[in-house]
């Protein structure tokens, strides 16, 4: 739970967190309001990890198992998954993420490869692992990423 009351499961459910994000409401924001904001992807992809820059609740394991079992919360996950994928310029074809060229996120280490660890972290955690294992390996497969992969690879496979 967040110091003001709301949980993960509260937040896939339609609440707002305490920095007056809904669900919806971050899948709207724009590329730029994506990159510059830092209190949303801890809700949109919840892991029992407690993160560094943010409040936000760590996941409980009877939320991660009412969010891997729930279908809409199931449907949600994939939502944020795109519009994730969308922003880094990165596209999906079912359980198949696909990367084409260095796109500019890619270039230089930056927050977003940590961004992208949690949401390797998340889709595992939700029973997503082979969007997971495809994030991964499509990361990996980046000329100049060595430093974040061995990174990837444990959130992807419990493994560098």
């Amino acid at each position: 739970m967040s110091k003001r009351g709301t949980t993960i499961l509260d937040f896939y459910r339609g609440a707002y967190t305490p920095e007056g994000h809904t669900f919806y409401s971050v899948l709207a924001m724009t590329d730029r309001e994506l990159e510059y904001h830092h209190d949303y992807i801890q809700w949109l992809f919840p892991t029992f990890k407690p993160s560094r820059f943010s409040d936000a609740p760590t996941l409980t394991e009877t939320e991660a198992r009412i969010l891997q079992s729930d279908p809409e919360c199931q449907q949600k996950l994939i939502a944020a998954l795109d519009r994730m994928l969308a922003f880094w310029k990165f596209r999906r074809e079912g359980d198949l993420i696909l990367i084409d060229g260095i796109p500019p996120v890619l270039r230089e280490q930056n927050h977003n490869w940590l961004r992208m660890t949690r949401v390797i972290d998340c889709l595992r955690t939700m029973g997503r692992e082979e969007l997971a294992r495809s994030l991964c390996d499509a990361l990996v497969g980046v000329p100049g990423t060595e430093a974040s992969r061995p990174f990837w690879k444990e959130a992807a496979y419990g493994t560098r």
